[in-house]
């Protein structure tokens, strides 16, 4: 509804000519990204490797049916992608800390989220999107306490998964993926 905060995550494989564009049907405009990343480390395009990103609007805007759009430019990209509304933030400056993490995890059982700088604030919302390039059979489990919003597996190309959690502390905030199913 009008007011609320929307944040966005997919994972994705980008072209060398890639630009990440997240837009939505009413006409808002979201900071992209607040966060990208490969999943070996790689802050920006082409390196040959699935990428996770983060973007956000803050008073959004909505009337009716709402539509979110994730497009990379690059034609079957995508893991996954999704979105999730938060109504009662912050309607300007809603984003206060981000952290990126990359593992190489050869027992494939789990993924860090990185841990971020203290919030502000005690009543806020983590947001976190996971993603893995490789071809096993896995299936994303969130971190604890993170209720997952998106989340899909593709054994030929890797799995991503989008989640958040609501938080009632100020403090440095984290997560901890786990992987079920068995690794190739």
């Amino acid at each position: 509804s009008a007011g609320d905060l929307v944040v966005a995550g997919g994972v994705f494989y980008p072209s060398a000519s890639s630009t990440l564009l997240v837009s939505d049907n009413q006409g808002n405009t979201y900071n992209v990204p607040d966060v990208v990343r490969s999943v070996l480390g790689a802050t920006a395009f082409p390196t040959a490797d699935a990428y996770v990103a983060l973007a956000h609007d803050e008073n959004v805007a909505s009337s009716g049916t709402f539509t979110l759009s994730f497009d990379t430019q690059t034609a079957n990209s995508y893991y996954v992608c999704g979105g999730v509304a938060f109504s009662q933030a912050a309607t300007a400056s809603a984003l206060d800390v981000t952290a990126a993490a990359n593992t190489v995890n050869t027992s494939q059982n789990s993924q860090a989220t990185g841990t971020t700088a203290s919030t502000a604030q005690a009543d806020a919302v983590s947001v976190i999107v996971f993603g893995y390039s490789g071809a096993d059979d896995l299936t994303p489990i969130a971190a604890s306490g993170f209720t997952v919003t998106a989340s899909s597996a593709d054994p030929s190309g890797g799995i991503g998964a989008l989640a958040y959690r609501i938080e009632t502390t100020v403090g440095a905030k984290s997560g901890l993926w786990t992987f079920g199913g068995v690794p190739d």
